[in-house]
């Protein structure tokens, strides 16, 4: 059966999980009826060991939570031995040292690294505009609003990211790994 992209690429995610395929149903805010929805959370196992942030299973592969990383990757959690980019993200085993990359780490099809990659992609912008102190008031005015207004729009991108990993419980599971927490929930 082809998706709405006419193609025959499983859709993945939170979103599209099946019914007992490791999520719980939780009660919803009222749809836009007043009828009552759900929402699917996945469901939290135990992992075999914990690495600041990091849980390797037992074939020795390290996995990352998703919504963890994108509050890594804006600000709001602090994981030693991970180094996050739009493109790339490199998690370090403390123990071992081994490196584990992971490439197009952000999900296509998700509304929190869609406003993840916007935050990204603002951020680049706002540290693209350079002001030259030899160029004309009214040039450098201009260059100034132009950097500002990214700037605004970074924080929030952030903003949006922070809500939603709140709705979502990465602040819960943040403090269940000990992680640090930079910028904490409204």
């Amino acid at each position: 059966m082809n998706n709405f992209w006419n193609n025959r690429n499983r859709p993945s995610g939170p979103l599209f999980a099946k019914k007992g395929a490791g999520t719980t149903d939780t009660p919803a805010p009222s749809g836009a009826l007043g009828k009552p929805s759900t929402t699917r959370t996945p469901a939290v196992g135990p992992a075999s060991a914990k690495l600041s942030g990091v849980q390797m299973s037992s074939s020795g592969r390290m996995r990352f939570d998703h919504d963890i990383a994108c509050g890594v990757f804006v600000g709001a959690f602090e994981v030693p031995g991970w180094v996050i980019s739009l493109d790339v993200l490199e998690i370090t085993d403390p123990t071992s040292g081994r490196v584990e990359r992971c490439e197009n780490w952000l999900r296509p099809n998700d509304m929190l690294a869609i406003l993840t990659r916007e935050f990204g992609k603002s951020r680049i912008k706002a540290s693209s505009v350079e002001i030259r102190p030899d160029a004309p008031p009214q040039q450098r005015s201009q260059l100034m609003k132009e950097r500002e207004d990214w700037t605004r729009r970074t924080n929030e991108m952030r903003d949006q990211v922070v809500c939603l990993l709140q709705t979502r419980h990465a602040y819960v599971r943040a403090g269940e790994l000990g992680l640090k927490v930079l910028i904490p929930p409204p």
